[in-house]
């Protein structure tokens, strides 16, 4: 509904200067330039039915070439607020041409134009309080418009919060251009309420505030009807971690996303009475770069967490994905206890993913193929890590598939994660980890089977940094120190925390398979030597 009313917003602010200038051009037709001065403040400034006052230094219409330009057009608003909390505050033009102009659809209610060029328009919006849309179908909208190439150059929109004061949207130098452009009393009916064939965006950046949190900008942005090319994408947090930690209630992530390229090719997209619908092709995103940071310090947060297949199944627009594809990203996860101890660590470095059929619960009625997603990536510094996953948006059970494997994996590698959270250290090398687990939103199963060699614990003092020996040497007592080439094995079986997430489902579900094969009491080793 917010997207919707915000499509709204901008189309309405951009036909009511159409209407002016509609006014305006007749007036120039008819009257010498003296005179329809007069006549432009009658018809604009005065008349009660328009939204806008408006002022210029200089313009020209010529009946003959069919023309009208007008120099340092300014718009503002005779009322505080137009729809849905944003109102202007001000819009500049340095100049407006209008070429083509139908002299004679003007007497039928009807204007037509090849041709519109609006030439570094600045646009300033202020967020306030929320009226009725209603109120916006005025009287200026009620004859056929019809455009043939609309053109915006080198435009600045600006989005103030209620003081007036802060930024909370600011876009620079936009192009854009449009064809074929309709409006008649039908389409203003419609949630899009204009017509129109083609279209090419670009602009070289944009910030915004999208909530109490986070800021997001990018650099250079085109989209046409068919792709969408977006630049050095950065979602950044507001608040330091520590202060983060101190404007929530209950545990919350804190992200931090950079990603050098977007891209989205094959777009289509439709508004529709029921919903929105939306697809594409491809969905390419390079150099991604998160962090994810979680504070443990604060109260939990008990609400239900479902699984993603729920998640997209609840989505309420069509949405399909044929594939996207992740490559050369980084993700890392950052745990902290308490701000007395370090923070626990763990990172994927090379991390490229296939996914295929994402779809919501809308779209998977109609193409009913499963998602599936492929990782490959390196984990922790230096072991390959391979993962396939997969699960049906149809099935309300939410049944999936979650398998993989991990290569040489020197176990020191994860000290920065295990220091922190069990006040111990390990060594020795995890050669190879095979996973095989299936579930729903209820419980797991599956097989879990590891080969390493030297396998030692260090356990530590709370200080965490002197070794706790007696506990050292007890805990390697129940420890197997290393496998002997040969595989230990165990089979999974979970039941599901439904206030945790599938993260960390699987894993425990993988450290209930770590566990009964680590263990001497609960292991149970096979002569299968496969390297």
């Amino acid at each position: 509904m917010k997207k919707q009313n915000t499509i709204k917003i901008v189309a309405y602010i951009g036909l009511a200067i159409v209407g002016c200038l509609l006014l305006i051009i007749i007036l120039g037709w008819l009257f010498i330039k003296p005179w329809t001065a007069k006549k432009i403040n009658l018809a604009v400034n005065e008349n009660p039915n328009l939204s806008y006052s408006m002022s210029y230094t200089d313009y020209d219409i010529s009946l003959i070439a069919r023309t009208a330009s007008f120099k340092n057009l300014i718009f503002k608003p005779k009322s505080d607020t137009l729809n849905n909390g944003i109102s202007i505050i001000e819009t500049q033009i340095e100049e407006l041409d209008i070429s083509g102009i139908g002299l004679f659809g003007l007497f039928r209610n009807k204007f037509t134009a090849n041709a519109i060029h609006i030439k570094n328009p600045h646009i300033t919006l202020k967020k306030g309080a929320a009226k009725n849309s209603d109120s916006l179908a005025k009287k200026p909208f009620e004859q056929l418009i019809a455009i043939d190439h609309l053109q915006l150059s080198g435009g600045t929109i600006q989005l103030r919060d209620s003081t007036g004061i802060n930024s909370l949207v600011y876009l620079q130098n936009l192009d854009f251009d449009l064809h074929n452009l309709a409006v008649d009393s039908t389409s203003l009916k419609d949630k899009i309420p204009f017509r129109f064939e083609n279209y090419q965006i670009h602009y070289d950046s944009l910030y915004a505030k999208i909530n109490a949190f986070y800021t997001i900008s990018t650099l250079k942005t085109s989209l046409d009807k068919d792709n969408l090319d977006v630049k050095n994408i950065h979602l950044k947090p507001l608040y330091s971690r520590a202060d983060f930690q101190k404007k929530i209630s209950k545990e919350t992530d804190l992200f931090e996303v950079k990603n050098s390229q977007l891209h989205l090719s094959k777009i289509k997209w439709a508004m529709k009475k029921e919903h929105l619908e939306f697809s594409a092709s491809n969905l390419l995103l390079d150099s991604l770069d998160a962090v994810v940071y979680r504070n443990k310090a604060v109260a939990d947060d008990t609400s239900i967490k479902p699984l993603f297949s729920k998640k997209l199944r609840n989505l309420n627009f069509y949405l399909a994905l044929d594939t996207i594809n992740v490559k050369h990203s980084a993700i890392e996860y950052i745990e902290q206890i308490d701000f007395n101890t370090e923070a626990s660590h763990i990172r994927f470095d090379a991390f490229n993913a296939e996914i295929t059929d994402l779809l919501s619960g809308i779209a998977a009625k109609e193409i009913k193929k499963k998602t599936k997603i492929k990782v490959h990536s390196k984990f922790m510094n230096n072991a390959s890590l391979q993962v396939n996953w997969g699960f049906d948006v149809n099935n309300t059970t939410d049944q999936f598939t979650f398998s993989g494997s991990i290569h040489h994996l020197p176990t020191a590698n994860l000290n920065t994660f295990l220091r922190p959270q069990i006040h111990a250290t390990t060594t020795g090398t995890l050669e190879q980890v095979f996973f095989n687990i299936y579930g729903n939103n209820k419980e797991s199963k599956g097989d879990f089977k590891i080969k390493y060699h030297d396998f030692k614990i260090e356990f530590l003092r709370k200080n965490g940094q002197k070794k706790n020996k007696f506990l050292s040497a007890i805990g390697n007592l129940f420890v197997h120190k290393d496998t002997d080439n040969t595989f230990n094995e165990a089979e999974i079986e979970q039941l599901r925390n439904p206030e945790k997430s599938f993260f960390n489902f699987m894993w425990i579900s993988l450290a209930d398979g770590l566990k009964k094969t680590f263990l001497v009491t609960n292991s149970k080793q096979q002569s299968k030597d496969k390297d």
